[in-house]
């Protein structure tokens, strides 16, 4: 029998835990089998993964897929073709039944700790079908070996909410690096995050890279790798899972740094040492900014746990001004390409409020407690309070004399500017909802942004 000891030290080792499996589709008119052998309520793993395995059989259409599905996206999607000798000893006249089965391990690095997988079938004629749910929770962060010497600085916002400004404020601080000049989109951080993301996981020869040569032959493309799978050797997979994820990070944070560094030293600005984190200089840099949409939220979850350091800004707006902004940018853009169809107004707000403003109120909901609110109309209306409480903030020098500079520095290239606006002055673009929208189309904004715009204080 295992001491106490021996428990206590599995316990430590343990990442994953499974919470509950609950199958929603055992038999049916879609289905004639649905077994699900792994994992099963209680698992526990030391391993960034959860592995899966199990039969699939369809009764009237034969079952092609399984797809793994988190919060909404679809995260993996596999084949359904692993023999499958107990449901083939069941049907012996069915020639699907002797590979109906599938294996697969699941990646859980960029989702949240505590949460689930639903597994739906897809069949031959494209259709789906819910069968299985699995509740996990992972039980420590993802780590890394590497100490970072800079602090993300995350600002969460939708397009034409005043980002491209707020980011030119923000490079202006002596702490504050933004690469990259007008419209400060460079990504750099966040390509690496995903890169970490794609590459720690598991095999899906199915969607990603093959096992054989046909890999080599493409120098566009890299995806997980090959030879992490689910029926190999238990101690490569048990490194795959466990030690390459964390190598991974430290690559990825080292190249951040060395990024950023080089950015820096192009920018005459001082880098901070690790040493000094904990008690900044004035004249050094403490963190590099970028902009980020909450609709992809692996990337937010990874960088948070890599920096727990990391602050975010929340860039927030009168959704009924964005969506102005947003016609009148593609208007003239539309224009410029020669390009005179548009799709209807009412569908384009409703996919607007779907596909942008319903991730930017869940994150919101999720994280509302740790991050600091901009609204737009502040920091247009009265900008050097909102500098000063947003740096203050960040732990930053929020004097006035450094308030006063940024906004005079930001503010002296206004060709940049007139170019980015939609509006006579940004002023003019505050509320202008009311003389741009329709009747119609403000009873709708009302309608479809509700919620949002009672969270945020516009209704």
């Amino acid at each position: 029998m295992q001491n106490l000891a021996e428990i206590s030290s599995i316990k430590e080792n343990i990442i994953v835990e499974v919470l509950d499996v609950q199958l929603l589709e055992k038999k049916s008119d879609t289905l004639r089998e649905c077994v699900i052998n792994t994992p099963v309520q209680g698992t526990m793993t030391d391993t960034y993964d959860i592995k899966f395995s199990g039969s699939l059989l369809g009764k009237k259409v034969p079952v092609v897929a399984i797809e793994f599905v988190n919060s909404g996206i679809v995260i993996r999607k596999i084949g359904v073709d692993k023999a499958s000798p107990d449901i083939a000893q069941r049907y012996p006249k069915l020639l699907k039944a002797k590979k109906c089965g599938f294996a697969t391990a699941v990646g859980l690095i960029g989702l949240p700790l505590e949460s689930e997988l639903i597994l739906q079938a897809v069949f031959k004629d494209k259709s789906k079908v819910p069968i299985a749910r699995v509740k996990f929770r992972r039980l420590c962060d993802l780590a890394s070996s590497y100490q970072p010497q800079l602090q993300p600085l995350i600002l969460t916002c939708l397009g034409r909410s005043g980002t491209t400004w707020l980011m030119g404020l923000l490079r202006e601080h002596p702490n504050i690096l933004v690469a990259g000049g007008y419209p400060y989109e460079v990504l750099a951080a966040q390509y690496w995050i995903h890169l970490l993301k794609v590459i720690s996981e598991p095999a899906n020869t199915l969607e990603s890279t093959p096992q054989l040569h046909p890999f080599a032959k493409n120098f566009n493309f890299i995806g997980h790798h090959p030879f992490y799978n689910t029926y190999g050797d238990s101690n490569l997979s048990s490194w795959f899972g466990k030690i390459y994820p964390k190598q991974l990070a430290s690559f990825c944070q080292q190249s951040i740094d060395g990024f950023y560094q080089q950015t820096a030293n192009i920018g005459e600005k001082k880098l901070l040492t690790t040493e000094k984190i904990n008690n900044p200089l004035q004249s050094e840099i403490i963190y590099f900014a970028e902009k980020y949409h909450a609709n992809f939220p692996h990337i937010l979850q990874i960088l948070l746990e890599l920096y727990p350091q990391a602050s975010e800004i929340f860039l927030v707006r009168d959704f009924r001004d964005v969506i102005c902004s947003k016609k009148a940018r593609e208007i003239k853009m539309k224009k410029l390409r020669r390009v005179n169809q548009l799709k209807p107004e009412k569908e384009w707000i409703c996919e607007f409020e779907q596909s942008a403003i319903q991730p930017l109120l869940q994150r919101w909901r999720q994280r509302s407690g740790d991050v600091h609110l901009v609204r737009y109309e502040d920091l247009i209306m009265s900008p050097n309070e909102t500098l000063s409480n947003l740096l203050k903030y960040l732990g930053l020098d929020n004097s006035s004399t450094i308030v006063n500079t940024i906004l005079q520095t930001a503010s002296a290239d206004t060709s940049r500017l007139k170019q980015h606006l939609t509006s006579s002055s940004p002023q003019a673009s505050i509320g202008r909802w009311q003389n741009e929208l329709t009747p119609t189309l403000q009873n709708l904004c009302n309608q479809v942004f509700a919620k949002a715009l009672q969270e945020f204080g516009y209704l």
